[in-house]
């Protein structure tokens, strides 16, 4: 039995797509509750880690960008890496764009978890680079309709957007990780796996003696 001195909790980052608005260019990411890495310091400083994501490539890359926030080191990544760690502070739904050398929110919006359901099909075991998708304004009625629990409003934003979908009660959206589905009601989809989004991501605790 050990006790640690510091934790850090951070979900697995999902890019939903990349947009460009007025010569910017932006990013939608969506956190994930249900598989994270937890990176621990012991009260001897050993770092250990412990991670539920299935794929090694996912968990070594959200590894780097947890161990970033960590260190203080968020300016050191890559812009779309920039997004991906934004969305372990915000959570929910999150939109940024790209301005000079930092990354400013647009949009940040609580995901209705009790009205949708999320499946993954991953294509691949890394990140893929994201594609364009969609006008900015298509994204924050997704953003509105993950929120307030409409499903009829979430059709009509994934259908304006491209790289998406819409299915018998479905909207299939092309991420960096695979084809996601959000629906309205549990599905047994055999080869997808069921996430969940994170509305309040990063986990950070400190033991006070």
């Amino acid at each position: 039995m050990w006790s640690y001195r510091e934790l850090y909790s951070c979900p697995l980052p999902l890019i939903l797509g990349v947009f460009e608005y007025g010569g910017l260019t932006g990013y939608v990411v969506m956190p994930i509750l249900n598989l994270r890495v937890n990176l621990l310091t012991t009260r001897s400083g050993e770092v250990r880690v412990y991670s539920n994501i299935p794929h090694d490539t996912w968990r070594k890359h959200t590894l780097r960008l947890c161990t970033s926030i960590a260190s203080n080191q968020i300016s050191t990544l890559s812009t779309i890496d920039q997004a991906r760690a934004y969305s372990m502070f915000y959570g929910g739904i999150s939109s940024y764009i790209a301005y000079k050398n930092t990354l400013i929110p647009v949009a940040l919006d609580f995901i209705n978890t009790e009205k949708y359901y999320f499946y993954l099909e991953a294509y691949s075991t890394t990140p893929q680079e994201a594609e364009k998708s969609g006008r900015l304004e298509d994204w924050i009625i997704l953003h509105t309709a993950l929120r307030c629990g409409e499903f009829s409003l979430l059709l009509s934003a994934c259908r304006n957007l491209s790289h998406c979908s819409i299915g018998y009660e479905a909207c299939t959206i092309k991420t960096d990780l695979g084809i996601l589905i959000i629906t309205r009601e549990r599905f047994n989809f055999n080869k997808y796996l069921r996430i969940i989004p994170d509305n309040a991501p990063l986990r950070h605790v400190v033991v006070v003696d």
